[in-house]
């Protein structure tokens, strides 16, 4: 125990001082064109994998830890709206979706990040519109996927999983609940070892509030239904699981004549309950919530908050040793107008966070850490012509990867920077 904490702690130091001193090399441009379902991830080593999809097409460029650009980009297939997860040893599940006339599909593979080659299998395949994919990976590679799909006004809410030791995918989806004629948004969370809970608001006339659906990954097994979780009915739910099993949540509450208010609860896998539900902050107007953690029970937490009078910022606290931060922390400046942000998180190094803010000489892409305290703002990509959107962040012990997009159409591009 004493030499676990003590590797602990200097990976930690490591990772602080690694990050803190990122040295962002000149952005360049992946790709131009229709650029649609942009997904990225990186394991431990700096290895990751991006894929986009073009024109209908899906796209992949593989990435390496080293100075120099992209190893160039090649074509997969038919496809769009990717979703790709990595282990911090590098095992990996990508997922895209097809369209058609007759309905969609969902196609996945496993890969390394050491050589990406994709072996694609359909895992699910009907009628109606797929939203919300989304998945997540334990150590050993296995995975879960998640998403919602609609059908003539009704949602429901399907899982399937991947065994890494077997290499195989669950012949069927299993649906989480009923169909309901409410709009469905699942949210996954799943730990290091394979224990996950999916979360989603739901409106009946006997419960208001969000239910969960809890997996056992050594049985393979759901709850038999979904269980009740807090009775607040909020938005924009966002989960995250340690390696206990215990979940944190964080959503929105918006009472009809009152402020919004951001919100929490944690819950205690020992004794399955839900603590008693916290606020974060109030105000007028509060979005775009972003939560991510690690394995140790640490958590960060963004959101965009504005007043009647004013600018949206972007405020942010941190979660350490079950507690919220006592105050929040502004990220972006007076300089310009916050637009769009993102967390990048991963064990063994502090997030970061990438953030557009849009001044009098255009909109400017900016990076800033964030470990016991928010580290300076640092200019990484900047436009005076083009919009700056759909920012993305990858982060690993070795560096990081900012990904954004510039410009609208047909003539925008992907953008890409490295942190060494």
């Amino acid at each position: 125990m004493p030499f676990t904490f003590l590797k602990q702690a200097f990976d930690q130091m490591v990772g602080n001082t690694k990050v803190e001193r990122l040295t962002w090399r000149q952005p360049q441009i992946v790709d131009r064109g229709l650029i649609s379902g942009v997904s990225l991830a990186m394991d431990h080593s700096g290895r990751g994998l991006l894929l986009w999809g073009l024109n209908g097409e899906l796209r992949l460029m593989p990435m390496r830890p080293s100075q120099g650009a992209g190893i160039g980009n090649f074509p997969v297939g038919p496809g769009d709206r990717s979703v790709t997860v990595l282990s911090d040893k590098g095992l990996g599940v990508a997922l895209w979706i097809e369209d058609d006339p007759s309905g969609s599909r969902i196609t996945g593979s496993p890969f390394k990040a050491a050589s990406p080659s994709f072996s694609p299998s359909t895992i699910y395949q009907g009628e109606g519109q797929i939203q919300h994919l989304q998945a997540a990976i334990d150590r050993r590679g296995s995975a879960l996927v998640v998403w919602c799909v609609e059908r003539s006004g009704t949602w429901e809410i399907l899982a399937q999983s991947y065994d890494a030791r077997k290499a195989r995918w669950d012949e069927q989806p299993v649906h989480l609940g009923k169909s309901t004629e409410h709009a469905l948004i699942p949210r996954l969370a799943m730990n290091c070892r394979g224990r996950a809970l999916v979360a989603w608001e739901l409106q009946e006339a006997s419960f208001e509030g969000f239910v969960v659906s809890h997996y056992w990954t050594s049985e393979h097994l759901w709850s038999d239904s979904p269980v009740q979780g807090v009775p607040v009915f909020g938005h924009e739910l966002e989960l995250t699981m340690d390696n206990r099993g215990d979940a944190l949540a964080v959503w929105v509450a918006r009472p009809h004549g009152q402020p919004a208010r951001l919100e929490t609860a944690r819950y205690r896998t020992a004794d399955s309950v839900w603590e008693k539900t916290g606020v974060l902050a109030s105000g007028p107007n509060v979005s775009r919530v972003q939560l991510r953690g690690t394995e140790d029970g640490r958590a960060w937490l963004l959101w965009l908050q504005q007043e009647s009078n004013g600018s949206p910022r972007i405020m942010a606290k941190h979660y350490v040793a079950r507690a919220w931060q006592a105050s929040a922390e502004r990220v972006d400046s007076d300089k310009g107008q916050a637009k769009a942000t993102v967390i990048g998180c991963t064990e063994g190094a502090p997030p970061g966070i990438l953030f557009v803010q849009q001044g009098a000489q255009g909109d400017a892409i900016q990076f800033r850490s964030w470990g016991e305290q928010l580290g300076p703002t640092v200019t990484i990509g900047h436009c005076s012509n083009d919009s700056i959107s759909e920012p993305q962040l990858a982060m690993s012990p070795t560096g990081a990867i900012a990904l954004w997009r510039q410009g609208e159409g047909k003539g925008s591009g992907l953008v890409m920077a490295k942190g060494l």
